[in-house]
């Protein structure tokens, strides 16, 4: 009988222990979420390096607003391997103030653009570099800044744009700047309320601050497909997708596309976008040059000033020419001889002489001739 109960603890004991086991072996929903966003990132990175340009448009209408449509182009070439790219963008953008309670779409073709922007930037493992204008013959002149320089102002709309962190990034994080990696930390540091695989695709629920997150996830391809937010109170909700392209076996975006609901007085309305993008290189090699101001090409004059700010004060240290070399054009010139007194020359000296002479006697004649007659 003691050795039945004996044999029977220990099965029990087996049965317990493998359990724990199993249960130890399961990873959990914060687990597996963390996984998967380091092979998103992963994913994304396996595109090195490339050249994509885009074309966006971005609007709003609300009511008892006028509508709002921006129109966003430009080109962005990196390397992941050097932290190092060159961006460019032009924004125009445009409000519709035809007439009162008017809230058609203005035509982009036939309303003048409001507020122009033009916007360089690069970055390199030595320094980030940026130059933007917005009304001719004025702009923030070139900018020398630290390789992780970020804009303090956050509604900053001209900073360079990430084409790989769409999926994830909500807009507004995306046009202020944040990349790939950036987006996938911000993700990670949610609460996973839920995870769930279904028709190979992964749904991912999180939660932070009374917002509630869905992002859905392409297992076999590993791209975001969209990432969805919406507050408890029900006053925004945001959706974002992603469309992808596989170029030489790596998946990278071709259109990118959000919608932000607001509903709650006196803000209801919309705000929206959508981008494209056309990949022209890919894990490429690029010259180093590229990643510099000397790319930045002819600038207006006026505005080509640089100024070198990983400093205490800002330095400056030349005016960008169209080669790419710095000229100082703030050193005064090198001072003119002193002024010598006029030489006269000596075939004129009696002729000097002779005027002087006669000159002399005139006045002698009139003061003798004044005393005559006192």
């Amino acid at each position: 009988m003691r050795s039945l109960t004996i044999m029977l603890y220990c099965l029990l004991l087996q049965f317990t222990l493998l359990a724990g086991v199993g249960m130890a072996d399961e990873p959990s929903p914060a687990s597996r979420w963390s996984q998967l966003l380091t092979r998103l990132l992963d994913a994304r990175q396996k595109s090195y390096s490339g050249e994509v340009t885009f074309e966006g448009q971005v609007g709003s209408e609300f009511e008892d607003y006028p509508p709002f449509l921006a129109r966003h182009e430009g080109k962005r070439t990196y390397d992941l391997r050097t932290a190092s790219f060159f961006y460019e963008h032009t924004r125009e953008c445009r409000v519709n103030v035809v007439a009162p309670g008017d809230h058609s779409l203005p035509d982009p073709d036939q309303v003048a653009p409001l507020r122009p922007v033009r916007y360089l930037c690069c970055r390199n493992p030595e320094y980030l570099c940026d130059w933007s204008q917005e009304v001719p013959n004025s702009s923030s002149g070139v900018n020398v800044r630290p390789p992780d320089y970020a804009p303090h102002d956050q509604a900053c709309k001209s900073f360079p744009i990430d084409p790989l962190a769409v999926g994830l990034t909500k807009y507004g994080d995306w046009r202020k700047g944040k990349d790939a990696v950036a987006v996938h930390e911000t993700w990670r540091s949610l609460e996973v309320t839920d995870f769930k695989e279904e028709d190979g695709k992964a749904v991912v629920s999180l939660a932070k601050e009374g917002v509630e997150y869905t992002v859905v996830v392409d297992l076999d391809r590993m791209v975001p497909l969209s990432a969805e937010s919406t507050t408890l109170d029900g006053i925004f909700h945001y959706r974002g997708e992603a469309e992808w392209e596989s170029i030489d076996d790596v998946w990278v975006p071709v259109t990118f596309s959000w919608n932000h609901d607001v509903e709650s007085e006196p803000y209801t309305g919309r705000e929206w976008g959508e981008y494209t993008f056309t990949w022209s290189r890919l894990n490429d090699d690029f010259p180093p040059e590229l990643f510099t101001y000397a790319s930045f090409g002819e600038l207006p004059f006026g505005t080509n000033d640089v100024h070198d700010m990983r400093g205490p004060e800002p330095k400056y240290i030349g005016h960008l020419q169209p080669d790419g070399s710095l000229v100082d054009m703030h050193t005064p010139p090198e001072k003119l001889p002193t002024a010598q007194p006029l030489e006269v020359r000596p075939e004129r000296r009696w002729i000097w002489l002779v005027w002087g002479n006669l000159a002399a006697i005139v006045v002698l004649v009139v003061a003798y001739a004044r005393r005559r007659h006192a």
